[in-house]
């Protein structure tokens, strides 16, 4: 375990100024005595004991200066935007695709129209007539065979016009 210096202790002739880091162990003794002394286990001061008023215990989790720190925010930030920029370029192509498919869906649907409109009324009535049967009833039978004519005879009616006007 590390500890750090907070306070000057003589050893000796010898001094282990505050600031310094060591490496240290428990003295063994008492499990509950929590105010059992450090011994330094390497570097010049190894064997050293040193009562726990004069350092802190230092985390065994990497700590970083600021500058490191700073540099490592500075990078995760670059790469966040190069994350953002590549998720916007994504979607910029996603919308031109989706954009092409839809203009290509309503040209499609445009010639399908011109295509309908240049049959026979033979054709266009049979075209009525099979999508009726095809579909599911929307209300009862008779009212959607009801509602059949009436969508058939309106359309002979149009094509009857188109033809002597």
């Amino acid at each position: 375990m590390q500890i750090k210096m907070i306070k000057d202790l003589k050893v000796g002739h010898a001094w282990i100024r505050k600031g310094e880091e060591l490496t240290v162990r428990t003295l063994p003794g008492n499990p509950f005595d929590f105010s059992r002394p450090y011994q330094v286990i390497d570097g010049n001061h190894s064997g050293v004991e040193i009562p726990q008023e004069y350092c802190i215990s230092l985390t065994e989790k990497k700590t970083y200066t600021e500058q490191e720190y700073h540099a490592m925010k500075d990078d995760y930030e670059k790469k966040l935007l190069i994350m953002e920029d590549a998720q916007e370029c994504r979607e910029r192509e996603l919308v031109k695709k989706l954009k092409q498919a839809h203009e290509e869906k309503q040209l499609l649907q445009e010639e399908i129209n011109e295509l309908i409109q240049s049959l026979p009324i033979e054709l266009k009535v049979d075209r009525m007539i099979a999508d009726w049967l095809e579909a599911d009833y929307k209300g009862d039978e008779v009212t959607d065979r009801r509602k059949f004519a009436e969508k058939l005879v309106s359309f002979m009616r149009r094509e009857l016009e188109k033809q002597s006007g």
